[in-house]
């Protein structure tokens, strides 16, 4: 599979996966719950640098980065299902699941539609080839999901951090912090200090 289709499909498992862990919280899933979903992708993650596992190859062998599969494998997963357990745990409810929806739908739609429809380079970030087009459409999806939950003035809040927090690199001591964390806790925290501050 070449590497923009590859992108293509992990956006989109993104995506639904995101959905379904977003379903799961409002219909009732505990932090614990989703604490061992957590533990059982880091189990299978470490099992599977030594075994491959049949079925699961399949899926990550086809989806995941070249460079990551040799050395954690599921590493998406695994930060995704932390970024939205600290979002769970930090927050209060309705910001929780606005700081969800925008790891789950803001970063994958500026991917895909980056990739389609991309033009202008995102400055903050050339070396991931982002593009300012692809975080409009999804910070625009962000907003209008966030609707549901919370205020306009906040869905857009919501939607212009989680925009933000996705196009920058977050740097500690010479790593990149994951995106798939960086983006619910940015999101979380700005919407707790705009309601301290009433706006």
């Amino acid at each position: 599979m070449n590497e923009r289709k590859r992108e293509f499909w992990r956006a989109a498992v993104h995506i639904l996966l995101s959905l379904s862990l977003i379903a799961l919280v409002e219909f009732g899933m505990t932090p614990f719950e989703l604490f061992l979903i957590l533990i059982i992708a880091i189990s299978t993650s470490m099992i599977y640098k030594r075994i491959k596992i049949p079925i699961l190859s399949i899926f990550v062998e086809n989806l995941e980065r070249p460079d990551i599969l040799k050395t954690f494998p599921g590493r998406g997963l695994v930060f995704l299902l932390t970024g939205m357990l600290l979002a769970y745990k930090l927050f209060p409810h309705d910001i929780a699941m606005v700081s969800m929806i925008a790891l789950g739908i803001l970063d994958p739609l500026s991917k895909i539609f980056g990739m389609s429809f991309g033009r202008t380079l995102n400055i903050l970030d050339p070396k991931h080839k982002k593009y300012l087009e692809g975080h409009f459409i999804g910070g625009t999806a962000t907003f209008l999901a966030s609707l549901t939950l919370v205020n306009p003035i906040e869905a857009l809040i919501a939607a212009v951090v989680g925009a933000l927090s996705e196009s920058v690199i977050v740097d500690l001591n010479g790593q990149a912090l994951d995106d798939n964390v960086v983006i619910p806790l940015s999101v979380g925290s700005v919407l707790i200090i705009a309601r301290i501050f009433g706006l």
